[in-house]
């Protein structure tokens, strides 16, 4: 969908996000999946989905506020509180930003091969590829899923 183009989906306000995610760190699979309730939002060509993060996959209380920005070119993860960052997720364009933890900063950097972006009547779903580097050092192989619906 390109900016300034009407949306096909119908989503509620109040909506579930679903991270799906699969690396490959030194040849061996790592997954996670979690989700998150969300307040979801439209406006000019870009999806916004608005979440907390209280916890980690790992179980690591967290305190921070999120917005995931979607259209079929970008997806933007925001977040703000214990954890701090803007990474952007867009082909042909890598990208460096920087992780910031209770343990200090990271710089994360991806390189998108593939991002595909379905827009449905009641669902929202961003599946990209790409390869992140922590600190300047290869980490891994990515597939990520995003997932939004009502």
């Amino acid at each position: 969908m390109s900016k300034g183009k009407e949306k096909t989906s119908n989503l509620s306000k109040n909506v579930l996000l679903k991270l799906s995610g699969l690396g490959r760190n030194f040849g061996v699979p790592e997954g996670v999946e979690v989700f998150y309730p969300g307040e979801y939002h439209f406006k000019n060509g870009t999806h916004y989905v608005l979440y907390d993060e209280s916890s980690d996959a790992e179980g690591t209380v967290l305190d921070t506020k999120c917005i995931l920005k979607m259209n079929e070119d970008r997806v933007e993860v925001i977040k703000h509180g214990a954890v701090s960052t803007n990474m952007i997720f867009e082909v042909g364009s890598p990208s460096v930003s920087f992780y910031q933890t209770g343990f200090g900063e990271l710089s994360v950097a991806t390189n998108v091969r593939s991002l595909e972006f379905v827009e449905e009547e009641h669902l929202l779903r961003a599946d990209m590829l790409y390869t992140l580097e922590i600190n300047n050092d290869y980490a891994e192989e990515c597939h990520l899923t995003l997932t939004v619906t009502d």
